[in-house]
């Protein structure tokens, strides 16, 4: 009786164990399995970090059914509006990408620190995936080889897309302010008040308004965007508060538009003020 009572504890015992076992893989494996079986909605690589603040990114995001919007955004120094390059390319990129991403099982790269090194003054490079119901991502100043070499199957996949893709229409930038070889986008100090349009990319038309003069203003927040020599109103919006704009100081705020802007040129109003603006 007492030898049937170890057998059956022994037993008890193990099948725990196993069972365990099973849900720690499961608990493990899991959620690798479920990344599987989503759609990967975009990805991002981006660099930046250094003395002057420069910075580049690309971001591959779902556009439509049939097509993957490419977003390439570089800024030479900290104060550069930068410049952005947008591309429509085969949504088909995102399927190869979430490939590499399952092949070497980055879920596991999450948040990882992939080295003790330290470069002063140097960029750091991160990368993210964002997936229906899950984000991941990491960023390291260097990366190992065996990391390195896997990570490069991205970047191979993403040039061979764009070997062939058309630039699309984008914000025509001019800049008139220079100071050290820099390009400033907006002056404090020139007894004005002015608005202007700085950026334009994923349907987002981002503006500024710099107040160059000693006063303080309020103004009502309203802002509409308009074709330029038509009427017809595309985009409006408005708070119920009124916006500061202290003396020598910087407002920027953007909006999301449904569709993205056909070459021509628009005006846009904001907050009593207007400015002119191209696409092309």
């Amino acid at each position: 009786m007492k030898r049937n009572a170890i057998i059956v504890g022994v037993a008890t015992i193990a099948f725990l164990i196993i069972t365990g076992g099973v849900l720690v893989s499961m608990g493990l494996f899991g959620r690798f399995a479920g990344i599987e079986k989503e759609k990967l909605v975009s990805y991002r690589y981006s660099s930046g970090g250094d003395m002057l603040g420069s910075s580049y990114s690309e971001t591959v995001r779902e556009f439509d059914e049939d097509s993957a919007l490419v977003t390439i955004v570089q800024r030479k120094w900290h104060g550069d509006d930068g410049t952005v390059k947008e591309y429509l390319i085969d949504k088909a990129i995102l399927n190869e990408l979430k490939a590499v991403f399952v092949k070497y099982r980055m879920k596991k790269w999450d948040n990882k620190k992939f080295t003790k090194m330290f470069i002063a003054d140097g960029a750091n490079y991160s990368y993210g995936f964002d997936f229906e119901t899950d984000y991941v991502s990491f960023s390291s100043q260097y990366y190992p080889e065996k990391y390195s070499s896997k990570l490069k199957e991205l970047d191979e996949i993403l040039n061979k897309y764009l070997q062939n893709a058309t630039l699309l229409p984008g914000l025509l930038i001019q800049n008139t302010v220079t100071e050290n070889d820099f390009e400033l986008p907006y002056d404090l100090d020139n007894g004005e008040i002015v608005l202007s349009v700085y950026s334009y990319y994923q349907k987002i038309l981002c503006f500024r308004l710099a107040n160059g003069t000693n006063e303080e203003i309020k103004a009502d927040s309203v802002i509409r965007l308009y074709r330029d020599d038509e009427s017809v109103l595309i985009h409006e919006k408005s708070y119920e508060h009124e916006t500061i704009f202290y003396a020598h100081d910087l407002n920027e705020d953007s909006i999301k538009l449904n569709e993205r802007l056909a070459p021509g040129k628009y005006r846009l109003e904001a907050f009593g003020y207007e400015t002119e603006f191209e696409i092309q």
